[in-house]
């Protein structure tokens, strides 16, 4: 379902998530962990933020992201991220579990740039039980705001 409108999409069921987590490998401290289960919970109007940063994110580190951990091994088709952030960048990746750095996810299965506002990633159907949404930009503001971010396929 689209979760502005509540209509059916033809990426499949959405995914029971059982745990979100920020990824910040190259961090000192995360990205706002106790804001990590805003983003499935069924309201848009709270959200995670990343941390606000001064300069371009690609001048500190390569990004920033939030691992989304599946309750069964799934096929996952899409990855909806609900925002109204302006000029963000993406990655997803889909991993059989959570890696503690960007090299242990394998390759991306999805990407956008110059993104503004919602987007919805097609992934294509890859296995797993762990979801990577890489911010490689957090957006024009210097801080990503992601309101939902729903994962869609088939479990297994």
């Amino acid at each position: 379902r689209d979760l502005f409108s509540g209509t059916p999409l033809g990426g499949g069921d959405p995914l029971d998530v059982i745990a979100v987590t920020d990824f910040d490998p190259l961090g000192r401290g995360g990205e706002h962990p106790e804001l990590t289960a805003n983003v499935d919970d069924g309201d848009p109007a709270t959200a995670w933020t990343s941390e606000q940063y001064r300069s371009e994110l690609s001048a500190i580190k390569p990004g920033v992201g939030l691992v989304l951990t599946l309750g069964s091994p799934s096929s996952v088709s899409e990855v909806e991220v609900v925002t109204e952030t302006a000029g963000w960048a993406a990655e997803v990746y889909v991993a059989e579990s959570p890696a503690p750095d960007l090299a242990g996810w394998g390759p991306a299965r999805a990407s956008g740039s110059a993104l503004s506002g919602s987007h919805t990633f097609d992934v294509d159907g890859a296995d797993g039980t762990a979801v990577l949404l890489w911010l490689t930009d957090v957006g024009d503001s210097g801080r990503a705001v992601l309101g939902e971010v729903e994962v869609r396929g088939d479990a297994r």
